[in-house]
């Protein structure tokens, strides 16, 4: 018996391990699964696994509840009506049967067809935008983002709720672990805080042109006996007006202009690469903001603005170069957003940005720490060229939720998130990534509210 075990040891192979913070699992990983004694394996997502001694975070996939799948299914549980449906710490269904999950507060969510009025969900009003409110806001055009989505395709990163983790900060501390140091300028260093606008230097004749534009009703897209067209007051339309294709007044009616074209959605298109910065889509506190072109996706130079300090989640990134920090954003969305928080502030609600667009050598920062995973975590990050922060389209906002993981979002407690569900549309901006109730996207005011948020 005694010989029989030494052979039997002999035999079998002697399986190695990984010590503490070395990856054990994850797709396309061929090394050892087994981690060193008293360590244990931890997943991440399915791409990476590491041995901790617990689960380092809520935003790893070992940290959700044991119903959630693997396979990051949508859970399909409901809450029956009248039960919880959320709150703080409620790892239990966020969809309802019938009724919509409505917020008491921060801690408790119940489903029920009314809100209270002393509720949280109360608080937060659903705003009625005015046609002044909208005036320069780029309209959604679903033909447009048709041929958007045809472009490229895009990918999303998998960065933890921006309330978790401030990359700015963690991207300087780790280049000087490193010893790597942002050596891009600031292509905004010495401006200005306003500059003249071109409409200032326009003649008398273009500033009549504006003065009819401000009686335009902004809404989407008209098409009439087969042309097409854009929503407009009679008394503003220099050609045919046709009625019955327009909402509001009667004379809100379909305009088809003389020369038939395709009505323009106000947006600012990407800039070639060297040439000057387009100024405009400027309005509201961004009218006189400088302007500048950063390259982004497709290596297109785009014309951004910096992000006001008030408007920026952590202040401080304000003074960073825009390849060490998200800290710009494109002309048309700057205008939407600053509309948007305007209108969010009077309810007492104050969105922050915490990332805006990303030039490429920060996306390439961000792949580059995925693939050696010596950075940033090692989050999964979208390769450069594909993520919408690169066509500016795309903030990352302070909803300060969490991930969503589940049919809905666990984000009744967040004055923030409730206020966008209820009016981002109206402003333009929808969610677009599924896990990321912090990701909201401009399409242009009228875009439909995303079916899981």
């Amino acid at each position: 018996m005694y010989w029989a075990s030494i052979l039997l040891f002999v035999l079998v192979p002697i399986v190695s391990s990984v010590g503490l913070y070395d990856q054990c699992g994850g797709q396309g990983y061929t090394g050892s699964t087994e981690c060193n004694w008293p360590l244990k394996c931890f997943r991440r997502n399915q791409w990476f696994s590491s041995c901790q001694t617990s689960c380092p975070s809520r935003d790893w996939e070992c940290a959700l509840p044991e119903s959630y799948s693997e396979t990051n299914d949508e859970d399909t549980a409901v809450a029956p009506n009248w039960e919880q449906c959320g709150g703080e710490g409620w790892k239990g269904p966020t969809a309802c049967a019938d009724y919509p999950c409505q917020p008491r507060s921060v801690w408790f969510s119940q489903c029920r067809p009314d809100c209270p009025r002393e509720w949280l969900c109360a608080e937060i009003p659903d705003e009625e935008v005015t046609e002044e409110e909208l005036e320069d806001i780029q309209i959604y055009d679903p033909e447009d983002s048709v041929e958007e989505e045809e472009e490229e395709e895009t990918e999303a990163d998998g960065f933890p709720d921006p309330s978790e983790v401030n990359l700015d900060e963690l991207q300087r501390k780790e280049q000087g672990l490193y010893g790597e140091i942002d050596l891009d300028e600031d292509p905004f260093a010495g401006a200005p805080e306003e500059e003249e606008s071109e409409e200032e230097e326009e003649d008398e004749e273009e500033s009549t042109i504006r003065r009819h534009r401000r009686n335009t009703v902004r809404a989407t897209a008209c098409k009439a006996n087969g042309k097409s067209g854009t929503c407009k007051l009679t008394s503003a339309c220099k050609g045919t007006s046709v009625a019955g294709h327009c909402p509001g007044a009667k004379s809100n009616q379909c305009c088809i202009p003389k020369t038939v074209s395709k009505p323009s959605t106000g947006g600012s298109k990407p800039s070639a690469a060297g040439s000057k910065p387009s100024t405009s889509g400027r309005c509201g506190t961004y009218a006189k903001a400088p302007v500048r072109s950063i390259k982004g996706n497709g290596n297109k130079g785009y014309s951004v603005v910096k992000i006001k300090q008030t408007h920026l989640a952590s202040p401080g990134s304000y003074s960073l170069s825009p390849s060490a920090s998200d800290n710009t954003m494109t002309t048309s969305t700057a205008c939407a957003f600053d509309k948007m928080a305007a209108a969010a502030k009077k309810s007492g609600v104050a969105i922050k940005i915490a990332s805006g667009f990303r030039t490429i050598a920060r996306q390439q920062y961000f792949w580059n720490c995925y693939t050696s995973k010596r950075c940033n975590g090692g989050n999964l990050a979208a390769r450069p060229g594909t993520s919408n922060h690169g066509k500016g389209i795309a903030l990352d906002l302070n909803t300060n939720c969490g991930k969503q993981t589940r049919a809905r979002p666990n984000c009744g407690g967040s004055r923030v998130y409730q206020w966008l569900y209820k009016n981002g549309a109206k402003f333009g901006f929808t969610r677009t990534v599924f896990s990321e109730p912090w990701h909201w996207e401009f399409r242009g005011a009228g875009v439909r509210r995303a079916s899981f948020s």
